[in-house]
């Protein structure tokens, strides 16, 4: 019961084990307790690192996530409790910064430290596909990225104190 505040899956799963174990008055209270709490689902990157960045795509089918030693990873999130990692890593020069979608979900853009925005295609997150780098100077460390709802537009912040503003139609 202590860990429900911290860590809702163990606590989850020390209940129901102590559930099996003996179904006693307390061990039924704290399993009824666990499943009233929010659903959580966690999401494990590579050992030892710790993420960066997350983002859902338009309509919360695919999340990308940056880890710590730059690895973006692509995960299927349909299914609640049942996330579904697919097996790409995505390449990216430099450690990553940041991550966005664009408004139809097809397209995810990676910003990095050596100033660069990699555009993925990922309307088959199996297969994603390198669409273009653009580089906003070798000065500039792209601190964010963002995607305009409506526009084939993508907004990036760099270290450098400037916005970039792209076109990303082609």
């Amino acid at each position: 019961n202590q860990l429900r505040s911290s860590d809702i899956a163990l606590a989850m799963q020390l209940s129901l084990a102590a559930y099996q174990i003996a179904p006693t008055a307390e061990a039924v209270s704290s399993l009824l307790n666990s499943t009233a709490a929010m659903p959580v689902t966690r999401l494990l990157g590579p050992v030892g690192t710790e993420m960066h960045s997350v983002a859902f795509s338009p309509g919360a089918a695919l999340l990308a996530t940056v880890s710590g030693n730059g690895s973006v990873q692509l995960w299927d999130v349909r299914q609640p409790g049942h996330p579904e990692q697919f097996a790409v890593h995505l390449s990216v020069p430099g450690a990553v910064t940041s991550i966005a979608f664009s408004s139809d979900g097809k397209i995810l853009a990676v910003g990095s430290r050596t100033g660069g925005v990699t555009l993925w295609d990922v309307s088959n997150p199996r297969r994603p596909a390198l669409r273009d780098r653009i580089s906003a100077g070798a000065q500039a460390v792209i601190s964010t990225v963002a995607f305009s709802p409506d526009h084939p537009m993508l907004a990036t912040g760099g270290t450098d104190g400037q916005i970039r503003l792209w076109d990303v139609t082609d």
